[in-house]
């Protein structure tokens, strides 16, 4: 078979733009010619580019035996975003935010203050557009309490209708991590921790590790709330639903 042979690609020597040879193109139309599958963009790069089938830009390392692809890395069994929401205007309690239900859910929360003091605290629902208001949550928090060292305060609450972030009412920002178990027959449980903003860089903030738990045994969380137990969240303040599944 013989080979044809192909141009390669052009850069433009000059910014009008004006020439018009900068494709790859045969020499010998009339002759067979050898397809490349792939390009590299180094030498000694052995990832393999190409189009599958339904035109979408795949890879392949050498030690992948499958092409991946854009929406290869999103979906039900990787980390994405599931929803989010932030305070436009001070408020109790933001909208409900419906999810997508996933096995593990990672929420990022900030509270940039309070009007008064207040603790930030999450709503759980298992059905679109609501969440359980009802006395079905509970929490424990050890805090790590500002100035001497082994200075630790235990902070259990029970039968509450909200699932506190943080041990205690404070007026300034906080940041808190919770990761949430989400399988429908088991109570969802959360591992929580929550940094308290102090005021001062002279002055050691309190540090909240803990759990959190919704009791509810039947439903997937499917909708996630964020207020407060008293006062109203600060413009700016919000919260980021992550999820993915087992398998």
């Amino acid at each position: 078979m013989a080979v044809d042979k192909v141009k390669p690609l052009k850069i433009e020597d000059s910014t009008s733009g004006t020439q018009n040879d900068g494709f790859p193109v045969e020499t010998s139309p009339t002759q067979d010619y050898l397809a490349a599958k792939g390009i590299a963009f180094e030498n000694s790069d052995t990832r393999l580019f190409d189009l599958s089938a339904g035109g979408e830009i795949q890879w392949q390392d050498a030690g992948q035996t499958t092409y991946k692809t854009i929406n290869s890395l999103s979906g039900p069994n990787v980390w994405s975003v599931l929803g989010r929401y932030q305070f436009a205007s001070a408020a109790n309690a933001s909208s409900i935010i419906d999810i997508a239900a996933r096995d593990i859910l990672r929420i990022t929360i900030i509270v940039t203050g309070y009007s008064g003091n207040g603790i930030f605290s999450l709503r759980f629902g298992g059905t679109a557009g609501a969440v359980d208001s009802g006395n079905n949550y509970n929490t424990r928090y050890l805090r790590i309490n500002s100035g001497a060292n082994n200075n630790f305060t235990d902070v259990p609450t029970t039968t509450t209708n909200m699932m506190r972030l943080a041990s205690q009412a404070i007026v300034l920002g906080r940041s808190a991590t919770v990761n949430v178990t989400n399988f429908s027959t088991k109570r969802k449980m959360s591992a929580i921790l929550t940094a308290s903003e102090a005021g001062a860089v002279g002055t050691a903030a309190n540090l909240d590790v803990g759990q959190g738990m919704w009791g509810n045994t039947t439903q997937q969380i499917i909708a996630v709330q964020l207020l407060s137990t008293a006062n109203n969240l600060s413009v700016g303040s919000g919260f980021v639903v992550e999820g993915m599944n087992l398998a």
